[in-house]
C-alpha cells in the first residue's frame, strides 16, 4: 500500500481507534499518509486547531513526521450536497491534491511473469468461475492462457474477461486489484 487516508472526527478529536489505526498503519508498512478532519462545519476553529495539534503529535509519536503530513479539514457531507464552501467541494479537491503530491506510487513489477493470489473466488451460473485479487507482479490480457496453482490444484484456464473497480479493461498490471 503506498498511502491511506486517516480521517478524523472534527467533533470528536483523537479517538482510541485513532490510535489503533495509525498502529495498523506502521504494522503494514504505510509510510505516507493524510489527515482529513471531517465535520469542520460543525465546530469552532478554536476546537479545530486542538484537533490539528493533538493529531500532529500523535503521528510523531508513531514515528511519522507530523509536520509534513498533510492536513485538511472539511466536510465530507457538505461535499456531497455540492455545497461550495470552504468545508465542501474545495476540501474534497485539497484532499486529492494531498494526495497527489505527498502520497507517491510506487514502483510496480510490470516485466517479471504474471502472478495474482487468488482472494476469493465466485461460481457464476453460466459463465464460470471468477477469481478476485490483486495482481503482484506481470501483466494481463484478455485471452492470455493462465495456470491456477496451490492447495493440491494445477489447472490451465484462459482469461475471458478482466475489471479493475468493477470496470471492463483489456488489461491489467500490477498493483490493480482485478475480477
Amino acid at each position: 500500500m503506498d498511502g491511506a487516508i486517516l480521517i478524523v472526527g472534527g467533533d470528536d478529536g483523537l479517538m482510541p481507534q485513532t490510535r489503533e489505526h495509525l498502529l495498523l498503519a506502521k504494522q503494514v508498512g504505510i509510510k505516507n499518509l493524510v489527515i482529513f478532519i471531517n465535520k469542520a462545519d460543525i465546530v469552532d476553529e478554536e476546537f479545530l486547531e486542538l484537533v490539528e495539534i493533538e493529531m500532529i503529535d500523535l503521528l510523531n509519536e508513531f514515528g511519522f513526521d507530523g509536520e509534513k503530513t498533510p492536513i485538511v479539514k472539511g466536510s465530507a457531507l457538505l461535499a456531497l450536497q455540492g455545497d461550495q464552501g470552504p468545508f465542501g467541494e474545495p476540501a474534497i479537491h485539497r484532499l486529492i491534491e494531498a494526495l497527489d503530491t505527498h502520497i507517491k506510487v510506487g514502483d510496480r513489477d510490470v516485466s517479471s511473469p504474471f502472478l495474482m493470489p487468488i482472494d476469493n473466488i465466485i461460481s457464476v451460473p453460466g459463465r464460470g468461475c471468477v477469481v478476485i485479487g490483486t495482481v503482484k507482479r506481470g501483466t494481463v490480457k484478455l485471452k492470455d492462457p493462465l495456470q491456477i496453482l496451490g492447495f493440491g490444484m494445477d489447472s490451465k484456464t484462459s482469461v475471458s474477461g478482466i475489471q479493475v473497480f468493477k470496470q471492463n479493461v483489456p488489461s491489467a498490471q500490477a498493483g490493480d486489484m482485478s475480477e
